[in-house]
């Protein structure tokens, strides 16, 4: 795992997926050797750069059944909690005597039940993997995150979802770290949870090794510095304020559907526990 740079080259967010495809489309190419541009494989998800754009523009119908399988491997016990609240109204459960000594009418308590939505979670997840995760962990992986987040959106949470893309890398005599960043909000709380195009952005493995490859091409400083290997993922937050952040350090460890589930269940009950008991 690489550490946090010392400086960072470039490092922008997008309040959505349409304003990153729509920076991605408008900047040409400014690599010599650029990876995007080449063959497709099962690395890179087996697509090329436009049909990787038309699929994060138009969704992956395979990533909802990826999802769905991943899904059948999870129970969620995370709800809405209900409480107990009180009204005063004319007729009630029982009323309050110094209130209707006075003569005011509404002097009864009525009880009924209301539900309250757990805070909005801001949820980050690392989107850059080192180049000996294979294609088939990193769908497990995201496919994992966006199950659980459908399934905290079902039970009543609010959800904002990002994608962050963290890198470094170390050049020159004095081994200064550079950095570069892109995050990308997939989702906002207020927004439904769009599943057929949030697959591939967080299940397909042509969004870190086709788009943003493509996307740090286009900065032709950063040339010097990540080509030709595009960096070693930062698997900490590039920018502030994530209540859960999924890191893709141990993302090696999703070979299957099952492990995925496991591994991304631990990570958000230790989160979710630490937000309940503050």
């Amino acid at each position: 795992m690489s550490k946090k740079p010392e400086k960072y080259l470039v490092n922008r967010e997008y309040e959505s997926a349409g304003e990153f495809l729509a920076e991605l489309e408008s900047r040409p190419i400014a690599w010599s050797e650029p990876a995007s541009e080449r063959p497709p494989s099962s690395w890179s998800g087996n697509v090329t750069t436009k049909q990787a754009i038309e699929l994060a523009r138009y969704g992956w119908q395979k990533g909802r059944d990826k999802m769905a399988k991943v899904s059948a491997e999870m129970a969620s016990p995370i709800g809405v909690e209900t409480f107990r609240d009180t009204i005063l109204e004319v007729a009630g459960a029982y009323p309050i005597v110094p209130i209707a000594l006075s003569g005011d009418p509404c002097a009864m308590v009525e009880t009924h039940s209301i539900e309250r939505p757990s805070p909005i979670l801001r949820i980050g997840y690392s989107a850059c993997y080192p180049q000996a995760i294979g294609g088939n962990e990193i769908m497990n992986f995201g496919a994992a995150i966006l199950s659980y987040v459908d399934a905290l959106e079902a039970n009543g949470w609010r959800c904002e979802l990002w994608a962050d893309s963290h890198s470094s890398a170390v050049r020159g005599s004095k081994k200064l770290r550079v950095g570069c960043a892109a995050r990308v909000c997939l989702k906002r709380s207020d927004e439904p949870l769009d599943i057929d195009t949030m697959a591939f952005f967080m299940a397909h493995p042509a969004f870190p090794r086709r788009l943003e490859f493509r996307w740090e091409e286009s900065f032709a400083e950063l040339e010097r510095w990540f080509s030709p290997g595009y960096g070693v993922p930062v698997f900490t937050p590039s920018g502030p304020g994530f209540d859960i952040f999924f890191s893709g350090h141990n993302a090696d460890k999703c070979v299957t559907p099952e492990k995925a589930s496991t591994l991304i269940g631990a990570t958000l009950s230790k989160a979710l526990e630490g937000l309940t008991k503050t």
